[in-house]
């Protein structure tokens, strides 16, 4: 066996481990001020992604199903839609306030109690405060989905969500038949 073709597996090997290592998350145990930097850093991942390519979040209040769908490159007043998934109803056109990403990446970095702790095991943050619960699982360095327990008046909340990155055809449709939502009158 020649010397070029022994080297070229440990280099592959080497190489191997040293892409793991930049992972933020793959196979890491952190607690504290540790695992609060990484997952703001994959929650501020997460959103640069999902704000430049696109994409839907699949959410569950309850035994509520909704959808919303972001598309960057359509007119700023048509970028968000979303859709009640239990009814027959046309998707309405809603604003980037309603972006999960963004909204727990602000809960994380400026809402979270001084007793918050924050955990990462096996891909999975765990933040737990003193009215919230939160678990965010992760795949290669971005946010795929989080449950949200929130306590209010004595009875306990969970949201659910899931997120996709990029836009289908599919998704740009459903965007395209979105209609202005109802304002409420007083």
């Amino acid at each position: 066996m020649s010397r070029r073709s022994f080297l070229l597996p440990v280099f592959a090997v080497l190489l191997s481990v040293v892409l793991a290592a930049c992972s933020t998350t793959d196979n890491r145990n952190l607690s504290g001020a540790a695992a609060k930097d990484a997952l703001t850093t994959v929650l501020k991942s997460s959103e640069k992604k999902y704000l430049a390519e696109g994409g839907t979040e699949t959410v569950y209040v309850g035994t509520k199903r909704y959808v919303l769908l972001y598309d960057p490159s359509a007119e700023a007043d048509k970028q968000v839609a979303f859709q009640d998934l239990d009814t027959t109803d046309a998707p309405q056109l809603g604003s980037t306030d309603m972006i999960r990403i963004t909204a727990l990446l602000n809960l994380v970095s400026k809402n979270l109690s001084d007793k918050a702790t924050i955990t990462l095991s096996d891909n999975t943050f765990k933040i737990q405060d003193t009215e919230v619960s939160i678990q965010i699982s992760v795949e290669k360095d971005l946010m795929t989905q989080a449950i949200v327990t929130t306590a209010a008046n004595g009875a306990n909340q969970t949201t659910m969500f899931a997120t996709t990155y990029g836009f289908s055809k599919d998704a740009k449709k459903l965007l395209s038949s979105a209609t202005p939502s109802p304002v409420p009158t007083q």
